[in-house]
């Protein structure tokens, strides 16, 4: 029996595939143990798993946002003061001590692969680690359509070229972002403030890969599909089905062993609007008498029934 820790980002589209995987699991005898910033322990104990609420980067970011910004008639020494302090609760941030505290019993320790902070602060235990990807495979290629836009796998040259330049855009978006994040007012203060769980800040990352010996030029990828980065070097259980992703040049670090539905989820509350356009839908189909299966696929099921997601459906 392995002690498996799971650290989640604890985000709706995310945490019932967790909740299933966890179950599968559990079913072959591994002890799970979910962690998150968020308040999701709810959900956990409901689906009989222990839970731990991760709390320390929230305590220190809230301590220093209550220190008090010096008047600006005040000598420099006021603010050296305020800024050494801040410092201070930011590099205890980034330590990571309470995560490193809880894992030192575990076995193995999956994260989601958007959980960056405890991706870059477990990398220097002694310990195996998986990410969680619920997506597809996340990597740019110039003949495969970016997830985020609405286009199929090209079958003709002038196809090809969209959606190369589709790429080429998204790439685009992806750089101007990042620079944004720099440059910022909001980039700038991660200077000074505590970094937290669900950071995904440049800075805090930057920052959180030197205190634990990450290189980012090479174990750190902030050129593909999801932002802001992505780890190249860690293995990755997508947690859906190969046959639904576009083809695509093999990635010898994802395997998939979705799709990963949990049956026992309550069904989500939809609007009275929501819920008619789902039954017009349902209703087209059986009036023109289709025997084919529908088949719909989405990365967390919390989104209600839309315009954008029925009309190609």
């Amino acid at each position: 029996m392995a002690r498996i820790f799971y650290v989640s980002i604890g985000m709706a589209s995310t945490i019932h595939g967790s909740l299933e995987l966890g179950r599968r699991l559990a079913e072959r005898g591994h002890q799970m143990t979910y962690l998150s910033h968020a308040d999701i322990g709810e959900d956990v104990a409901a689906a009989g798993f222990q839970f731990v609420r991760l709390t320390a980067t929230a305590a220190l970011s809230a301590r220093g946002a209550a220190l008090s910004v010096p008047a600006r008639q005040l000598a420099p020494v006021a603010w050296l003061s305020w800024w050494r302090a801040r410092r201070a609760l930011r590099q205890a941030s980034l330590k990571g001590e309470e995560l490193a505290g809880l894992l030192a019993e575990a076995d193995c320790v999956l994260l989601d692969m958007e959980c960056h902070y405890a991706i870059l602060c477990t990398a220097d235990l002694d310990l195996p680690r998986v990410l969680i990807n619920f997506f597809f495979d996340v990597r740019f290629s110039w003949r495969v359509p970016p997830l985020s836009v609405g286009l199929p796998p090209p079958q003709t040259l002038p196809e090809t070229a969209v959606v190369s330049l589709a790429v080429l855009q998204a790439r685009a978006v992806n750089l101007l972002w990042r620079w944004r994040q720099y440059l910022s007012r909001a980039g700038l203060a991660r200077m000074v403030r505590a970094a937290e769980y669900w950071t995904y800040y440049h800075a805090d990352l930057r920052a959180l890969a030197r205190a634990h010996k990450v290189s980012w030029r090479h174990e750190v990828d902030t050129g593909q599909w999801l932002r802001p980065a992505v780890y190249p070097g860690l293995p990755q259980l997508c947690l859906n089905l190969e046959e639904l992703d576009f083809p695509r040049p093999d990635n010898a670090g994802l395997t998939y062993v979705g799709p990963f539905v949990r049956f026992d989820r309550p069904e989500p509350r939809l609007s009275f609007a929501e819920r008619a356009r789902w039954e017009a839908v349902r209703d087209r189909r059986r009036a023109a008498g289709g025997q084919s299966r529908l088949v719909y696929c989405s990365f967390g099921t919390f989104y209600g029934a839309n315009e954008k997601l029925l009309r190609p459906v």
